[in-house]
Formats: structure tokens, sequence, C-alpha cells
């Protein structure tokens, strides 16, 4: 992924591995993988300029991250083109953004859900 607006000009890259089980209606996808995040993109989101230092925030420039995943997602299928969808993602995330004095968590938990239309 590329910051196309120029924000940050920062680059994300995934290299991840998943299995898709069918079991009937359902399919069960877990998942596993590493994320890296360019210095620029984890700058703009964790790091601390010089302008934004206040008291108990010290100016912080992170440098690029490498983050591990896991998560798994089911489909079920229902009537017609319809189905239902859910996934989960537990990240870890590196030093070099738990550092950051604007974190206080040591991971990213994601939860997404929604129904499907295939046309």
């Amino acid at each position: 992924m590329n910051d196309l607006l120029g924000r940050h000009d920062g680059r994300e890259f995934r290299l991840g591995y998943s299995k898709r089980f069918a079991l009937g209606d359902l399919s069960l996808t877990p998942s596993v993988g590493l994320r890296w995040q360019s210095d620029n993109l984890v700058r703009y989101y964790y790091g601390v300029e010089t302008d934004e230092v206040r008291a108990g925030r010290p100016r912080y420039r992170p440098k690029e991250t490498v983050n591990p995943y896991v998560g798994v997602s089911l489909s079920y299928d229902l009537e017609g083109p319809w189905s239902l969808y859910g996934a989960v993602q537990y990240e870890w995330l590196a030093s070099e953004i738990t550092d950051s004095p604007i974190i206080e968590d040591h991971h990213r938990l994601s939860v997404l859900a929604g129904l499907l239309y295939e046309f």
C-alpha cells in the first residue's frame, strides 16, 4: 500500500498465509502474517514532532516496523447471493510503536462483521 495523497509518503506491505476450510455453508479461514510499515508512515501515526511536544509528551521519531498478526474469518452462505461475514485479527505492535508517548496498548484487535451480496 502507498500513500497516494502524499499526507505522509509512507508505505505498507503485508505478507501472509491463509487457508480456507469449507464446512457445508460455513467457511473458516485462519491466517497469519507480517505487516511492514515504513518510517514515514510510523512517524505520521505514532511520532511526536517538535511542535507537538507537551509536558509528559516528548519528541519521538520512530523508525520502520514489522508487526506479526493472526486472524480468522468466517463466512456463512444464506439464501441466494447473500452471505454473512465476520473476521477477527490480533496484531502485536513493535516497540517502535509501543515506545511512543501517545500509545498505551501493545496490541491491536480488529473485528469486522458484515452482510455480503454477490452479483
